[in-house]
């Protein structure tokens, strides 16, 4: 876990102007669907820093993302 937030926090330093995080909000895994939450380091971040969105597309797939 340690690990995976030293990545998580790599890609978003490396960031030069701006930083999308998208996550779908259900996705099929074997014939199932499954509800997906977003990467839980999130909550590491401060709150000012955090624009959040959800977004509807047409093909009726909801996509959340964080814009920073």
């Amino acid at each position: 876990m340690e690990e995976e937030r030293r990545l998580f926090y790599v890609g978003v330093t490396r960031a030069k102007e701006g930083l999308f995080l998208t996550w779908a909000q259900k996705c099929t895994l074997f014939c199932k669907v499954r509800q997906r939450q977003p990467s839980p380091f999130i909550l590491d971040i401060h709150r000012k820093l955090i624009q959040y969105e959800v977004q509807k597309k047409k093909t009726k797939s909801k996509r959340g993302h964080i814009q920073m």
